[in-house]
């Protein structure tokens, strides 16, 4: 059929190797591109010992639900009972003592008082933003603390590795954490001014501060 306008038709042209779409959604524990070195470790408590063969995951699960648990109730400490009852309903009762994960729970707890009296907690904290790329970051913060200034963002990671190890943890671990500061200052407006991985297992507090490149720690 003649084309009426007496001009070529053009369509869009296909190009030869379609470029690769990113997924719709990410999730902060995967995100990468930074490092993180430790400027500042506070010892909690004892190390907790873990025994007999049930998966590291599910150990670090039932520690997390505990933890959030007491928390989510600061004014109420949380009984033996109710721990072991948390341990036993996830399957970890046979790796852990009750009792020795109350004290290190009552420990970060004491500790979260003393350095930030006036704070108020949010435990378990869903957040989700669209980037400019048009993808929907979802993540759920362990523990934020709202401070007058800004957050305190906390994450607690289960992981029985000495201090030697520390340093590892803290690189592995630094684009969630940057991942989480960058929703949490998004939503609010307010600025991250501290962020720490909470080890409950090895018995202690990393303050991260986050390596953009090999030379610049922020």
């Amino acid at each position: 059929m003649a084309n009426p306008s007496g001009t070529d038709l053009v369509w869009w042209s296909s190009p030869a190797s379609p470029a690769p779409r990113l997924p719709l959604r990410l999730s902060p524990s995967s995100a990468a591109g930074a490092g993180a070195t430790i400027a500042e470790t506070v010892a909690l408590g004892s190390r907790l010992v873990i025994t007999g063969s049930t998966d590291p995951a599910q150990v670090g699960q039932a520690v997390h639900a505990c933890i959030a648990a007491a928390l989510a109730a600061p004014q109420q400490q949380m009984a033996v009972a109710e721990i072991e009852a948390i341990l036993q309903r996830m399957g970890a009762q046979a790796s852990l003592d009750p009792a020795a994960l109350q004290r290190q729970i009552c420990m970060i707890r004491d500790w979260l008082r003393q350095r930030w009296p006036d704070a108020v907690a949010l435990v378990e904290l869903p957040m989700n933003r669209w980037t400019d790329q048009g993808q929907l970051i979802n993540g759920r913060a362990d523990l934020v603390l709202k401070t007058p200034a800004g957050w305190i963002l906390l994450d607690h990671k289960s992981t029985p590795q000495g201090s030697a190890q520390w340093p590892e943890v803290a690189h592995q671990h630094a684009g969630q954490m940057l991942a989480y500061g960058a929703l949490l200052e998004a939503a609010s407006g307010l600025p991250v001014l501290e962020t720490w991985l909470v080890l409950p297992v090895a018995a202690a507090a990393l303050r991260l501060v986050f390596c953009r490149s090999n030379s610049v720690c922020l």
